[in-house]
C-alpha cells in the first residue's frame, strides 16, 4: 500500500487537468456509443471490427470503459471521472510491476523501489492526462498482469492455471490496445531471464499467446486500414528503416535517462540523416546499449541484455515502420515498454539490498533522491495537462514546426475569440503542411469563426472536391450556405456528410435547422430525433421538438 500512496500523493493533480487532446473529441466528446451507455452499445463496441465511430484499430475493451466513466458522470470540462480511472489502472500497473519483480525473485522491497520509479517517471504523466489514451493505461495494466501470470505459473512449477490466467489477461490487453501484441516475444525474453527456463517446453507453452498475437496483428491491421487508413507520416516516409527504428529507440532512452522538453508532439530532427549530429547522437546512444548487452551476454550477465530486448521488442510497433499515424514519436509508447529497463534495474537494487547494510543505506538514500527528481518532473509536467490553451502552448513551444500543433492553437485560441492570432495559427499550420486537409478544414473552420464565410467556403469546396467523402469538410460547407439562408445548400451538404458519417451528430442537427428553415417541419422533427437517438442528452434537439410540438420518442 506504501506504493500506491506514493503514486496517488505525487500523481493526484491529474485529478484537476481539464486539457483536451486529439482524438478526445471522437473517443468521447462526440462519439454516440460512448454517450449512450446501454448494452446495444457494448455489443457494437465488440462485434464492430471495423469500428464505426473512431477512426482506428478495434479496442472494443477500452470504449467500454470510457462508456462507463461516461455514464457515472464524465463529460467535456468534468474530467474527473475519466482522470480517476485513469489515475487507478496506473497505480494498478505499478502494483503489477511490483509484484511482477517479486515474482522474478527480487525482494519485497527493492520491487517496490524500482516499481516506484517507474511510475513516478514523467513519461508516464501523458497516457495519464490524455483522456482517449484510456486505450494505454488499459493495455498496461493487463499486460503486466499477464506477465505477472506467467511468473507465477513458471515459479509454481507449470500449474495450467496460472498460464490461462496469463493468456486470458493477455487477450484483454490487445483488446484495449493492440501496441502489446508483442508480448508472448516478452515471455521468451523472460524464460531467458531471469527465469531460465528457455527452452523446447517453454517455447511450447507460447503457441496459444502465438495465436492469440497472429489473429490480433490481421485484426489491428485489417481495422485499422478500413477506417482511418495508412499514411505517410512526414519525414520518417524518406527515412531508411534501420535508421528510423535507431533513431526512435535512442530519442526513448535518451527521454527516459533525461526527461526534459516533453510534449505530446514531437519531430524528427531535420536533415533526417548520419549529417545531422542529433540522429547520429542517438544512433550512437543505441550501439553503445547494444554492445553493452552483448558483452554482458558474453559474460554470462543476463540482466541488461534481456532489459534490453524486452524494452525493444515491446516497442517495436510503435518505432514508425507502419505509418498508421502522423505521430512518430510519442511519450505514451513508453508505458508499457519501460517494464524492460526495470529488469536490470531490479536486479541492481536487489544485489545491493542484500550486500550490506550500508548499501542497503546508500540504495534507499539513492531511491529518496532519484524519486525526488521524478516527483517534481511529475508534476512540472502535470501542469502542461491543466487546461488546452496550456498544453497547446507547450506543444508549439517544444516543436514550433509542427503543423498539428499550430492548428491544435489555433482552434483553441479561434474558441477563446483571439481570431488574429489564430488565423495567424491556421495559416502557418497549412503552410507547414500544404497537403493535410485536416489543416486546411481547421483553417476554414477557423475563417468562418471571424466571419469570413466567402474564404472559408472556398477551403472547404477544395477539400470536398478533392475528396467527396470528407464528411468534416461538407459538413462545415453546409454550415456556411445555413449562414448565408442557402438552405438547399446546406440541406444537400448535410445529407452528403450523413451519407459518410451517418451517427455524426452536426450534420444530423445542422439538418434539422436547414429542414425547418426551408418550411420542411415534418423532416425537421424527424433530424432531432435522430439527434436524440445519438446523443440523448442534447438539449437543443429537445427544445425544438417542444417549440414543434413533437414528442422525442
Amino acid at each position: 500500500m506504501l506504493l500506491a500512496g506514493l503514486v496517488l500523493a505525487v500523481e493526484w493533480p491529474v485529478l484537476a487537468c481539464q486539457a483536451d487532446m486529439l482524438d478526445d473529441d471522437t473517443f468521447v466528446q462526440h462519439n454516440p456509443l460512448v454517450r449512450n451507455p446501454e448494452a446495444a452499445s457494448v455489443g457494437r463496441f465488440f462485434t464492430e471490427l471495423r469500428p464505426s465511430t473512431v477512426k482506428g484499430y478495434y479496442i472494443p475493451l477500452t470504449m467500454t470503459s470510457l462508456m462507463i466513466d461516461y455514464a457515472l458522470g464524465g463529460r467535456p470540462g468534468h474530467l474527473q471521472a475519466f482522470h480517476a480511472t485513469n489515475l487507478a489502472l496506473h497505480v494498478g500497473f505499478a502494483l503489477g510491476l511490483a509484484l511482477l519483480l517479486h515474482l522474478l525473485a527480487v525482494e519485497a522491497w527493492p520491487a517496490v523501489i524500482v516499481a516506484a520509479l517507474v511510475a513516478l517517471h514523467p513519461l508516464c504523466v501523458e497516457p495519464l492526462a490524455w483522456i482517449s489514451e484510456r486505450k494505454t493505461l488499459l493495455a498496461s495494466f493487463f499486460g503486466v498482469a499477464s506477465l505477472a501470470a506467467y511468473a507465477a505459473y513458471a515459479r509454481a512449477g507449470g500449474r495450467p492455471r496460472w498460464r490461462w490466467l496469463a493468456l486470458l489477461l493477455y487477450v484483454l490487453s490487445v483488446l484495449s490496445k493492440p501496441t502489446t501484441t508483442p508480448l508472448p516475444l516478452l515471455l521468451i525474453v523472460l524464460d531467458y531471464w531471469p527465469l531460465r527456463r528457455l527452452g523446447v517446453a517453454a517455447l511450447r507453452d507460447k503457441i496459444p499467446f502465438l495465436l492469440v498475437m497472429a489473429v490480433a496483428m490481421v485484426v489491428a491491421y485489417q481495422s485499422h486500414a478500413a477506417t482511418a487508413g495508412f499514411m505517410h507520416s512526414g519525414a520518417a516516409v524518406d527515412a531508411p528503416a534501420p535508421l528510423l527504428v535507431l533513431h526512435n529507440l535512442g530519442f526513448y532512452f535518451e527521454k527516459i535517462a533525461a526527461p526534459r522538453g516533453l510534449s505530446p508532439v514531437y519531430l524528427l530532427p531535420q536533415p533526417f540523416s548520419l549529417a545531422n549530429p542529433a540522429v547520429v547522437g542517438r544512433v550512437a546512444l543505441v550501439a553503445a546499449v547494444a554492445a553493452a548487452a552483448a558483452y554482458l551476454a558474453w559474460r554470462g550477465r543476463r540482466a541488461l541484455p534481456a532489459g534490453a530486448a524486452f524494452f525493444a521488442a515491446a516497442i517495436f510497433p510503435t518505432l514508425g515502420l507502419v505509418h498508421y499515424s502522423w505521430v512518430v514519436l510519442s511519450d505514451k509508447y513508453t508505458h508499457f515498454p519501460m517494464i524492460g529497463l526495470a529488469l536490470p534495474l531490479a536486479a541492481v537494487a536487489a544485489r545491493a539490498w542484500g550486500a550490506s547494510p550500508a548499501h542497503r543505506r546508500a540504495l534507499v538514500a539513492a531511491a529518496l533522491l532519484s524519486g525526488g527528481v521524478l516527483a517534481g518532473l511529475t508534476r512540472a509536467q502535470l501542469a502542461h495537462w491543466s487546461d488546452t490553451l496550456t498544453l497547446d502552448r507547450r506543444m508549439v513551444a517544444v516543436s514550433p514546426e509542427s503543423p498539428n500543433a499550430n492548428s491544435a492553437l489555433g482552434l483553441i485560441l479561434g474558441e477563446r475569440g483571439e481570431l488574429a492570432e489564430a488565423l495567424r495559427r491556421q495559416r502557418r499550420a497549412v503552410e507547414l503542411a500544404p497537403t493535410d486537409p485536416d489543416m486546411r478544414l481547421n483553417l476554414g473552420s477557423t475563417l468562418q469563426r471571424a466571419g469570413e464565410l466567402e474564404q472559408a467556403a472556398q477551403e472547404y469546396r477544395a477539400l470536398v472536391a478533392a475528396n467527396p467523402d470528407n464528411a468534416r469538410a461538407h459538413t462545415n460547407l453546409g454550415s456556411v450556405f445555413y449562414a448565408r439562408g442557402e438552405f438547399a445548400a446546406a440541406i444537400h451538404e448535410f445529407r452528403e456528410a450523413l451519407r459518410v458519417e451517418p451517427e455524426q451528430l452536426q450534420a444530423t442537427i445542422n439538418l434539422g435547422f436547414a429542414y425547418e428553415h426551408s418550411g420542411q417541419v415534418e423532416a425537421a422533427i424527424a433530424q432531432y430525433r435522430r439527434a436524440l437517438q445519438i446523443n440523448p442528452e442534447h438539449r437543443r434537439a429537445r427544445e425544438k421538438l417542444a417549440t414543434l410540438g413533437a414528442a422525442p420518442r
